[in-house]
């Protein structure tokens, strides 16, 4: 549990210094395993899109809060953006796909297993 708090704590830090940068911030993965993920880290509310390569759903609904799910493509439309990657096994695919949709210099963060930030300026 000490250790989801720390990881928690340093992905609160990140999400604050990218929208102190007024950057949108998104969630990369839309699939059954990222959603409890969304709660246990206590995302939900931070969050304003869910990016996926194959999105089933056009929204997730959590409470009152409705949050669009777009193609990975589309989060051009959502720049400037910080995005949270939940699923690390899949890190290195999904970074490709993202900057072969939208460039490089997008700040990406993956809390899990070790909190690891790219191009968090």
């Amino acid at each position: 549990m000490k250790r989801m708090r720390e990881i928690e704590y340093s992905l609160r830090d990140f999400i604050r210094k990218q929208r102190n940068s007024g950057r949108n911030i998104g969630v990369f993965g839309s699939s059954v395993g990222s959603m409890p993920m969304l709660s246990q880290l206590h995302l939900w509310k931070e969050i304003s899109f869910v990016a996926d390569d194959n999105p089933l759903v056009p929204f997730l609904v959590h409470g009152s809060k409705t949050i669009p799910v777009i193609h990975t493509k589309d989060i051009t439309d959502r720049l400037p953006c910080a995005l949270i990657v939940l699923a690390w096994r899949y890190f290195g695919t999904i970074r490709e796909s993202i900057e072969s949709a939208c460039g490089e210099g997008i700040p990406l963060v993956v809390p899990l297993p070790e909190f690891h930030a790219i191009n968090d300026s």
